[in-house]
């Protein structure tokens, strides 16, 4: 009994370890393309709409 326990504790270890890897991967490329905006680009347009737009994109990736 304490075998079959073990084992299933392995298999889903490795799934676990497995889906970590992928969402550390996932949230690597999310980092990679946040940008910095300007203070040109702060004060042309505001602030809230420059937002909304990185959200945006955000949401469609």
């Amino acid at each position: 009994m304490e075998d079959s326990r073990r084992d299933d504790h392995k298999e889903t270890g490795r799934v676990e370890s497995f889906s970590d890897g992928v969402i550390a991967i996932a949230i690597t490329l999310f980092i990679l393309e946040l940008k910095v905006p300007t203070s040109d680009d702060i004060a042309s347009v505001s602030l809230f709409a420059k937002l909304l737009g990185l959200w945006r994109v955000s949401l469609l990736s």
